[in-house]
């Protein structure tokens, strides 16, 4: 998340990093998947993306107790804590140089299905957390979520497939904003296929 705008400078320590967050928080019982732009790259190109500033990764907010006492035990090898904010919902370590954002996971229940809150700005449906999957990541396996492909189209829109460098997840407030801005008609668009969403779903419980 930011860390002043600067792409990874070594990619070495930027995967240890990833390793020891990973097995300290299996020693804790702490589930952890790979998210945002790390999990872009893993399922695009397996390796980090070029452009990318860190190292991101997500838990559940269930273990929330847990990660905060094995934040201890990540300070004894090198990962120190840096930033926790939005109400522990965040946290940011370093080690080498190199960053790692702890996203945690919130499941919400919304009016016409389940979600999972990623952080304060993004939202994705509940079957991509509800159940994780294993990934090849660089000679070392770790868990990612259901349908990655899917859900990283969620987040990056349809071409999220190819490389753009500073291109922002779709939810972005600022890029957001600026795309209603320049494209007021997407907001009658938006509202348009939300009515017909629930007229669906009304119509589908009429039919029980």
């Amino acid at each position: 998340m930011d860390h002043n705008k600067r792409p990874i400078q070594d990619r070495e320590a930027a995967f240890e990093n990833l390793i020891i967050m990973r097995d300290t928080l299996a020693r804790h019982g702490i589930k952890m998947f790979l998210s945002f732009g790390t999990l872009l790259g893993a399922v695009r190109g397996k390796d980090f993306i070029p452009y990318d500033d860190d190292v991101d990764i997500g838990i559940f907010d269930t273990d929330s107790e847990g990660f905060v006492e094995a934040v201890s035990e990540l300070s004894s090898q090198g990962l120190f804590l840096t930033q926790c904010w939005e109400n522990k919902r965040f946290y940011a370590f370093e080690r080498k140089g190199e960053f790692v954002d702890v996203f945690t996971a919130m499941k919400k229940r919304r009016f016409l299905h389940d979600r999972w809150d990623l952080d304060t700005r993004a939202s994705v449906p509940a079957r991509h957390l509800d159940t994780l999957e294993a990934i090849d990541f660089k000679g070392e396996h770790f868990f990612i979520p259901f349908e990655a492909p899917l859900l990283l189209r969620n987040l990056y829109g349809k071409n999220w497939r190819i490389p753009i460098q500073g291109c922002p997840s779709r939810f972005d407030v600022n890029a957001y904003i600026e795309r209603l801005i320049a494209n007021p008609e997407k907001l009658l668009y938006f509202l348009s296929r939300f009515k017909h969403s629930i007229a669906s779903r009304a119509a589908s419980r009429g039919k029980e």
